[in-house]
């Protein structure tokens, strides 16, 4: 359950602290979480009903309704599916580090944050607006590339958090309904000729595969050993989330509303990079990196940070230009583990 506390720091300042655990919500929920916060701090204020509808679905109305619209047949389809898709993905990606690798991670983390232009937001939605794709499939292609002229492995696995809302019942629904999808980026010799364009409406045809065909990643990578797949990775260290359902730009009218995201310090996988849409498209998108602070400094965070941006806005400037010309330029991080960061 949410815990929500609501301290005075000044006379007229306030803080309203709020816990919530995510077995509990997702993204989509905060979003909503915050409106109607403010849609019951302003109606209080004017002393007048809120008026916010009863949700049409609750989590157990949910759960009832996966049941009911899954065939038995549908796992194994989904499985077979995944297994060719994900056929002769590598079982690891060596992203350069600041620190050699532990046997096995800590699980300590931390967070930075950024900003993505209003001008690179515009060049990714044009460009995803051009290409009849999604801003999700640019950004995940420029992600794959970027990933690529770091570590010099030419196919890259992201693991992807997916809604998983399907019809009007569930917009309104405070519950996790978010999974993992795991969505491809290959970049071998055989789609190096490819332009950018080309790259980011392939990755977002796979990627529409792959929320098609949803299923617990513990299950996809069984289904990649019964195929017999040579290499299967334990699991899928780089994540992007794009979060266009998360929206915590509230407004209430009389007050100045700032949300703040107070992350753990921990880290769910090794690199997490996030981008959020502000509610005015002026402003672009909220940044982040979550990362493993077995691996990386602070400091090296937002210089990754700060370098996937920057391609992101260079894989929009010129989508008809080779993708072998966007990972013949040289990364200028240097990652005091490896020598200078180069490792393509």
């Amino acid at each position: 359950m949410p815990r929500p506390r609501l301290l005075r720091v000044e006379e007229d300042r306030w803080e309203l602290m709020f816990v919530l655990h995510h077995v509990c919500a997702d993204g989509w929920s905060l979003s909503l979480l915050l409106a109607e916060i403010a849609a019951l701090y302003t109606a209080a204020a004017a002393g007048v009903p809120h008026g916010l509808p009863a949700p049409a679905m609750q989590a157990p109305g949910y759960a009832r309704w996966q049941r009911e619209h899954h065939e038995p047949g549908d796992e194994a389809e989904r499985a077979a599916f995944c297994a060719r898709y994900l056929d002769g993905v590598p079982s690891a990606v060596p992203v350069p580090t600041d620190r050699p690798r532990p046997q096995k991670l800590s699980g300590h983390g931390d967070t930075v944050r950024g900003v993505a232009s209003g001008d690179v937001r515009a060049a990714v939605e044009k460009l995803a607006a051009d290409l009849r794709t999604t801003p999700f499939a640019v950004a995940a292609a420029a992600l794959g590339v970027f990933l690529t002229r770091l570590s010099g492995e030419e196919d890259t696995l992201l693991s992807v958090p997916y809604a998983n809302r399907e019809g009007t019942a569930s917009e309104s629904l405070v519950a996790m309904t978010s999974t993992a999808v795991m969505v491809r980026v290959r970049l071998d010799s055989a789609n190096l000729e490819e332009t950018c364009a080309e790259l980011a409406v392939r990755t977002g045809a796979g990627a529409l595969g792959a929320m098609a065909h949803v299923l617990p990643t513990a299950r996809i990578m069984q289904a990649m050993r019964d195929a017999g797949a040579v290499s299967v990775p334990d699991r899928v260290p780089h994540v992007l989330a794009f979060q266009n359902s998360v929206d915590t730009d509230i407004e209430i009218p009389g007050l100045r509303v700032e949300v703040t995201d107070l992350a753990p310090p921990l880290s769910r996988s090794e690199l997490c990079f996030g981008l959020a849409p502000r509610r005015d498209a002026a402003k672009g998108y909220r940044t982040f990196l979550e990362f493993s602070t077995d691996l990386w400094d602070h400091t090296t965070a937002h210089d990754l940070l700060a370098s996937y941006t920057d391609l992101l806005a260079e894989f929009c400037a010129r989508p008809d230009r080779p993708v072998r010309a966007l990972l013949a330029e040289r990364p200028s991080l240097s990652l005091p583990n490896t020598g200078k960061a180069d490792a393509v």
